[in-house]
């Protein structure tokens, strides 16, 4: 899965970050920050949610006239499941992010596309924490490339690879399909 993108989303009005110790190749320890940060409304195209949740037990997201007879939620558990590369904001204030761990992603139907939300994750490298204090709570470009480094949709494999729940609702938020990961 691999789609590009070049939006606008809404970004989180605060910034994480995260002092930790980790052990280098050598086994010494090595402190490094990472830094945590919420998008939401990030419009993507239907194609992209395809590629996202692969074939939805056959459900269709849209009717033929482009509106949604569903929702669905989609929770990522594995931190290397999906990556984004790219950057976020604008002119005056940029962030360029590589390989940005993407969790708790939701796609919300709306006419002709969706709108996603997620947490990107990542390793601040140099001043870029204080980089992106500009943007923080605005509106802002998104660009670059959402992966997870295979081939297949992210639904097309079984749940239990790093996907916790998936549900299918009707127009009224009933529940028409849950799909859970099985306890091992």
């Amino acid at each position: 899965m691999r789609f590009t993108v070049d939006s606008i989303a809404e970004i989180g009005k605060s910034l994480a970050a995260k002092r930790e110790k980790r052990d280098d190749a050598a086994g010494d320890k090595q402190e490094i920050i990472t830094c945590t940060l919420k998008l939401t409304e990030l419009q993507i195209t239907r194609e992209h949610v395809d590629q996202l949740c692969g074939a939805l037990m056959g459900a269709r997201l849209w009717g033929d006239d482009g509106i949604p007879v569903v929702h669905c939620e989609i929770a990522l558990t594995n931190p290397g499941r999906v990556e984004f590369t790219g950057h976020i904001g604008g002119k005056e204030a940029r962030l360029p992010l590589m390989q940005a761990q993407v969790r708790d992603i939701v796609v919300t139907p709306c006419a002709m596309a969706a709108l996603m939300a997620c947490t990107l994750r990542w390793e601040a490298r140099g001043d870029e924490v204080e980089d992106i204090t500009d943007v923080l709570g605005r509106l802002c470009n998104i660009e670059g490339a959402f992966s997870d480094g295979q081939q297949l949709g992210l639904f097309d494999v079984p749940l239990a690879d790093g996907i916790t729940s998936m549900e299918i609702r009707d127009a009224d938020g009933n529940v028409v399909v849950r799909k859970e990961r099985r306890a091992a």
